[in-house]
């Protein structure tokens, strides 16, 4: 039978899809023949994972695994640690992503701290959680027991810190939290998110709103709302491209940005981002201060330390540098590491919380001056040595307070 105009058209179409799309299985087949010959003989692969040291990977391989998210979230503006994420044997996350045992009320004759801050209050990198700072900081308290031999007998410390927190999120945990847990002292540990990681958050909405938004949700609006079925398909369309296919990667680069990276501006130098964080960091302090005071607590601020501050780098922490200065320069690189190390990020904190409205304020962005030991596992990450120095110098605040 002869085949009728339309049925032959078809006909062609259909062989060129198919000669479209074998070609493409081709060639994908070849570049990624290609791609582990070149990995393996050519070139090696720079990772981050391969400057960082030992005791830090299992914390790396689990920020950088994407197949199930790091964080469970609650659509009020807070991140609760994912429990089925968690590092066996190091970290433990109680039934609502807080890294510790289960909440409970405070006895009677009981010292509780609760500790606020980020990833590095968080304490990323340690070993367990009796090496957090949150850890250390109560066997010191416990083992020392200058403070447990009146009015309180026992101690204990409340990890309410969490990864990527800034203020606003300590502020938000600080009001849910502080009412049940009943602490006498509330330290927060804060200081590098704010100043130099928000590097790329929208200076708008800072100014705007006075919050610290949360980047990874930069941009989301509802699936119902509008035409977002259809963007958020090919939006996730693009990604599987992007992260499977290598044929895509080459002709259409753009197509392998982060998803953050499409949400957020440019980075901003250091400086400015100094300048315009200096009065939100100070409007957050008053903020903390009458949440803590409110609800019978004292509220101590200590400014975080950074690895630029630390004249007496080892091997290890010549590799996170080298890193964070040349190869991954994501919070500005060298231009970043010679303002740290000429002044302090802190001063406009300095210059302008001195009234009793602002709390106490303790800053130890020079603590470890003199140490030679290996401190730093990241810009702001330690190791538990690290920790129980900053654990100490908390301590022996604390114990300043209470003569």
């Amino acid at each position: 039978m002869e085949l009728s105009f339309f049925n032959s058209i078809g006909l062609h179409l259909g062989r060129a899809l198919l000669w479209i799309v074998g070609s493409g299985m081709v060639l994908e087949l070849l570049m990624r023949l290609w791609n582990a010959f070149a990995n393996k003989f050519v070139y090696s692969e720079i990772r981050r994972a391969s400057y960082l040291p030992a005791g830090y990977q299992d914390y790396i391989k689990l920020y950088d695994d994407w197949t199930r998210s790091i964080f469970e979230y609650l659509p009020v503006g807070l991140r609760f640690f994912n429990r089925q994420s968690s590092i066996s044997g190091r970290v433990i996350n109680n039934s609502i992503g807080f890294r510790g045992p289960e909440f409970r009320p405070r006895e009677p004759d009981e010292l509780r701290i609760v500790l606020l801050g980020g990833s590095a209050a968080w304490s990323s990198g340690a070993s367990s959680n009796e090496t957090t700072i949150a850890g250390w900081l109560e066997k010191i308290i416990r083992d020392d027991g200058r403070l447990l031999r009146g009015k309180w007998k026992t101690a204990s410390v409340v990890n309410l810190a969490q990864i990527m927190n800034y203020q606003t999120q300590d502020l938000i945990h600080a009001a849910l939290h502080l009412p049940t847990l009943q602490p006498q002292f509330v330290f927060s540990y804060t200081g590098w998110n704010e100043f130099i990681a928000s590097n790329r958050m929208s200076e708008e909405v800072i100014k705007k709103f006075e919050v610290y938004p949360m980047e990874e949700l930069m941009g989301w609006e509802p699936t119902r709302a509008g035409a977002n079925r259809v963007k958020i398909l090919k939006y996730a369309l693009r990604l599987t491209l992007a992260r499977y296919s290598h044929v895509v990667r080459f002709f259409v680069p753009e197509m392998h940005r982060s998803p953050m990276g499409d949400l957020l501006p440019a980075p901003r130098k250091i400086s400015d981002n100094v300048k315009l964080i200096g009065p939100l960091f100070c409007r957050y302090l008053k903020a903390l201060e009458a949440v803590c005071r409110g609800n019978g607590s004292r509220h101590v601020q200590f400014l975080q330390p950074t690895i630029y501050r630390k004249p007496n780098v080892t091997s290890d922490e010549q590799r996170v540098l080298k890193l964070y200065d040349e190869l991954r320069p994501i919070h500005g690189g060298m231009e970043t590491a010679r303002f740290m190390r000429n002044q302090s990020i802190y001063k406009y904190v300095h210059d302008h919380t001195g009234s009793p409205e602002y709390g106490d304020i303790c800053d130890l962005y020079d603590l470890f001056m003199n140490d030679k030991e290996d401190v730093f596992q990241s810009l702001v990450h330690l190791t538990d040595f690290g920790y129980r120095r900053v654990a100490q110098a908390m301590y022996e605040k604390l114990l300043e307070m209470e003569k």
